[in-house]
């Protein structure tokens, strides 16, 4: 880095050298040559005009203008110091805001003891989390992270995968007794069925070139869950959101002997940086260590 006319470098290479009162001790601390340092501090006195170091065989001391810039150049070594611990404890106390896109069950399932624990790990971080079922543009509505979704990020963004689910056919037991168990995907079409709007395909994993029409299309994963135990229809969702009301009888799985339920990956994405933010990578490394 140069300051005016002058490097660090050269400051450094000067400093070292009052320190030690020795060129080659200066040469051993920097890990550079004695004559890089005599060069440097040439230029050092070439611009100042003047002779800063008195140097004879046995001894090196400093001229009074050395002394001058000995002071200045021990002040410039704290500030630098102070710079260099501030930069370090970027990593180690982030501060500001931590913006999280998620669905409602995952917040709910598994976010709550993560934001708790990082809020009092870090109590300069504020956490925004907004509950959605979409796939936000992470950039343009400076999201920081996003749970609960799947899907193909492009090169710009990090998926990381915390676990495995599979998606299930479930609807409530009123509703199977009045309509029937359905047994392959071909029969599957005569019964109702509640997609998810925000979906392209009406069923993942099984084709409806029959071109279904359903009569009820919702846009969030708890109000699909709610009207199927009141026995409107059919629904698919990941597992992880029903696996409570399978076990309790609430909602029946609905297995096809000509379907198997589709795998799916939770991720988890955040931005693709270089050195990814302080506040990113903290909070990236204890969802880590808790799930």
């Amino acid at each position: 880095m140069f300051i005016g006319d002058f490097s660090l470098v050269q400051l450094s290479s000067f400093l070292t050298v009052a320190k030690y009162a020795s060129f080659t001790k200066a040469a051993d601390e920097l890990g550079i040559s004695k004559s890089a340092i005599s060069q440097n501090i040439k230029q050092l006195e070439s611009m100042a005009k003047t002779d800063l170091l008195i140097r004879t065989t046995r001894k090196v001391e400093l001229t009074t203008e050395g002394h001058k810039l000995l002071l200045q150049c021990q002040r410039l070594e704290s500030e630098w110091f102070g710079i260099s611990q501030l930069i370090n404890s970027f990593d180690e106390h982030p501060e500001g805001s931590l913006s999280i896109s998620s669905n409602s069950y995952f917040a709910q399932a598994f976010l709550a003891p993560i934001l708790k624990r990082y809020l009092q790990l870090y109590p300069k971080m504020a956490v925004a989390l907004v509950i959605e079922e979409r796939i936000p543009d992470l950039y343009q509505e400076k999201i920081d992270i996003v749970f609960g979704v799947n899907w193909t990020p492009p090169d710009d963004v990090v998926a990381y995968t915390l676990s495995n689910s599979e998606y299930v056919l479930c609807a409530s037991p009123y509703y199977l007794q009045q309509k029937g168990m359905p047994k392959n995907t071909a029969q599957l079409w005569q019964y109702d069925f509640i997609p998810h709007s925000g979906r392209d395909q009406l069923l993942v994993g099984v084709s409806d070139e029959k071109k279904y029409q359903p009569r009820l299309r919702i846009n969030n994963v708890d109000c699909i869950k709610r009207f199927a135990l009141e026995g409107l229809g059919i629904i698919q969702v990941h597992r992880y959101m029903v696996e409570d009301e399978i076990k309790c009888g609430s909602l029946v799985e609905i297995k096809l002997v000509d379907f198997t339920p589709p795998a799916v990956e939770i991720r988890m994405y955040y931005q693709k940086h270089q050195h990814v933010q302080p506040k990113i990578k903290t909070f990236v490394e204890l969802v880590k260590q808790m799930l």
